[in-house]
């Protein structure tokens, strides 16, 4: 087992803001982790992770008084918004909230009240795209006391901020569990525009334009595409120029693997708006999706040139240079994402309350634990310097500094003030994980296993909950041939993560238990194994490797068999070893069944079940149904898995999807299965097409 100092990260509160408008969101990073001392957290864990963005400067006057909105939210998102997200999911949304405060007073002194209502009006993005607006209110009280009045105000604000706050949530969990339900009132709301105002009324236009793209998005959620395509055309009807509508259409025309078009799109949204990274990050993603990696690799350096701490950027750029094999470049590039996630500091999270920051929490460990700072103090001067009145990032300026100086606080805990001088240290980020993750995993490909094994150790500290985190690490395992370690943890990790439970199966067949490693094999979706991809071809070939040992039982029972005349027993093993045969092997056992065909064609009649199955398949082919055809031709498969026809019928079905290369991936096999198939020419040249619209990227 190896043995590891856990890494601790600093939490500080991130500012969120806005550039030029609501379309183009900076890069940030994401969320830290709540504060200490929470008395509720709901019990909701949503599969998304979150990035909140809000002005934590907006100020609100009442009384002479000057409220600081932002501390209130950043308090209230840490202890009952970022809670309810599951933060190492690899699917994420962001959400953009607008504070709407209005603090008043009722009846006189001494009987009055004071009361604030809290409303906040929250976009939310999928991405990168708004897909709703929604919003949630707050409201308290409390007797109207003018010697009390700053504290009074101070409590009635953080109440009703969290009131509103706790109601995010839940709506954000309504729109995707009952899209319907947000398509109906996007609509409602676009048709009372349209009748009490029309379509170019100057101050409704740009609502009418953000609702139209948000029901587009909505339509493209739940598959609807057509709809959305229609309606984010209708955007441009009425703004030729926003670079969100032809973003969407992006989005719909890849999940229709309309290729070109998507391109198309994206490039379109990002000569409209050149300083949006998302609009790079969706072109990136969709050469990534068609293995074109020095493309995206391109395109996500530019994306940098903007958004320089932009994570999911860093990300993709990582694992393009992976699938490329160019593991040096992978390293640099990680090298460079962990240093801008790092920070020289103390290891403190800092709030802020009423006047003076506060520290809402201390990491074990860390320079500020071990010199005896604790969650609740007050900071009322940073190096002499008094704190009153300084914003979150004045104070963390002023905390951080040179790897090894020292930074002298002065602190108040109750009615005692002290100081505490404290050595400033290098502190990483949670977000971190991610790239000493990959690095670690290509520091292994270049064979240097000692790096490796540090960075994945860095990893799996940062953020044990962490998919990459863990891929990492049991790689190690494996390596050093720690199969029980591996195997339980790469059993921890997502159905998703198709790459860990390669990893998975490996291990298991390293440990002669096949039938697990069988099993987690044929879950994993058969496109993945057709892939450019350098990185994973080499796992996947490490995995034949690792079943060699079944692979020759099941061939070595599939002669006996034949030597004995037994043609059913024999074709069902060479079956069993098709699902597991890398390329070579398959066109080899294909070759022989072929032969088998020709001397025994009884033997592989179709049953009446792959009977049934294939007329399915027919008339879903007919009704321009692909993607259930497809399936029903599977399931014909199961039962007839050497049927030559059937191959031809799942390629043509593959076609109609313009999946080239599944498509390429059944004709080749129909011809392997049927050399002299009749329309032998036709097939052959079919192929040719299918792979001359792969190269026009169609």
């Amino acid at each position: 087992m190896i043995h590891f100092k856990r890494i601790c990260y600093v939490l500080i509160p991130i500012v969120f803001v806005f550039l030029t408008s609501c379309e183009t969101m900076t890069s940030n990073i994401e969320p830290t982790s709540p504060i200490a001392q929470v008395k509720e957290v709901p019990s909701l864990k949503f599969p998304y992770s979150v990035w909140v963005k809000f002005d934590e400067n907006k100020v609100v006057n009442y009384e002479g008084f000057q409220i600081k909105v932002g501390k209130y939210l950043q308090k209230a998102i840490n202890n009952y918004l970022y809670p309810a997200f599951d933060q190492s999911s690899r699917s994420s949304i962001t959400l953009y909230i607008n504070s709407y405060i209005n603090p008043k007073t009722l009846s006189g002194f001494p009987q009055g009240k004071i009361t604030v209502n809290v409303d906040l009006v929250t976009t939310l993005f999928l991405d990168y795209i708004p897909i709703y607006t929604m919003t949630t209110k707050g409201y308290s009280e409390a007797p109207y006391f003018y010697p009390k009045l700053p504290e009074r105000i101070d409590t009635i604000m953080e109440n009703a901020t969290t009131e509103a706050v706790k109601g995010i949530p839940g709506e954000v969990v309504q729109v995707f569990s009952n899209p319907e339900k947000a398509i109906l009132k996007t609509e409602e709301q676009i048709n009372w525009i349209l009748k009490n105002f029309g379509v170019n009324d100057p101050l409704m236009k740009p609502g009418l334009i953000r609702s139209y793209i948000e029901l587009a998005n909505l339509l493209r959620l739940i598959k609807r595409q057509e709809e959305a395509i229609s309606v984010a055309k209708r955007v441009l009807d009425l703004d030729p120029n926003n670079s969100m509508a032809y973003a969407v259409l992006g989005l719909i025309y890849q999940e229709q693997k309309k290729y070109k078009e998507a391109e198309e799109n994206f490039k379109k949204a990002i000569a409209l708006d050149p300083k949006a990274f998302s609009h790079y990050i969706k072109l990136a993603r969709l050469y990534y999706e068609k293995e074109a990696y020095v493309q995206a690799a391109n395109t996500l350096i530019k994306t940098l040139e903007i958004a320089p701490t932009s994570k999911e950027a860093y990300g993709l750029l990582l694992t393009s240079y992976m699938a490329m094999g160019e593991f040096d470049k992978a390293i640099e590039t990680a090298t460079k994402a962990i240093k801008a996630y790092s920070i020289i500091g103390i290891g403190v999270k800092i709030g802020l309350q009423g006047e003076y920051p506060i520290v809402e929490q201390v990491l074990e460990g860390e320079p500020a634990k071990i010199a005896g700072v604790e969650v609740g103090d007050k900071i009322i001067k940073i190096n002499k310097q008094p704190t009153t009145g300084l914003k979150i990032d004045d104070v963390i300026k002023l905390i951080s500094g040179e790897e090894g100086t020292q930074v002298t606080l002065t602190i108040k805990r109750g009615n005692e003030e002290f100081e505490k001088t404290i050595t400033r240290k290098p502190i990483v980020y949670k977000e971190a994980s991610l790239f000493f993750a990959l690095r670690s995993l290509s520091y292994r490909e270049k064979g240097n296993i000692e790096q490796a094994m540090k960075d994945a150790e860095w990893a799996y500290a940062l953020n044990p909950n962490l998919d990459e985190a863990k891929e990492a690490l049991g790689a190690i395992y494996l390596d050093g041939a720690k199969y029980d370690e591996a195997i339980k943890i790469l059993s921890s990790t997502s159905e998703e993560d198709k790459f860990a439970k390669v990893l998975l199966a490996i291990a298991y067949a390293k440990t002669n238990k096949f039938n697990e490693a069988l099993d987690i094999y044929n879950r994993i979706p058969e496109d993945y194994w057709l892939t450019k991809s350098v990185f994973k071809n080499k796992t996947i070939d490490n995995l034949s490797i690792s079943l060699k040992p079944y692979k020759n039982i099941l061939i070595q029972n599939a002669r006996n068999f034949e030597l004995k005349g037994q043609y059913k027993e024999a074709i069902r093993e060479y079956a069993n070893f098709l699902k597991i045969a890398d390329e070579n092997e398959a066109k080899q056992i294909r070759s022989h069944i072929a032969g088998l065909i020709m001397k025994y064609p009884h033997l592989f009649a179709l049953s009446e079940e792959a009977r049934k199955a294939i007329i399915r398949a027919e008339i879903y082919t007919q009704e321009g149904k692909f993607e259930k055809a497809i399936e029903e031709y599977k399931n014909a498969l199961k039962i007839s898995p050497f049927f030559p026809a059937l191959y031809k019928a799942l390629a043509l079905n593959y076609g109609g999807l313009k999946d080239y290369r599944n498509a390429i991936k059944n004709m080749k096999i129909y011809l392997e299965l049927l050399p002299d198939a009749p329309d032998l020419r036709e097939a052959k040249d079919q192929i040719y097409r299918w792979e001359f619209m792969m190269e026009k990227g169609e």
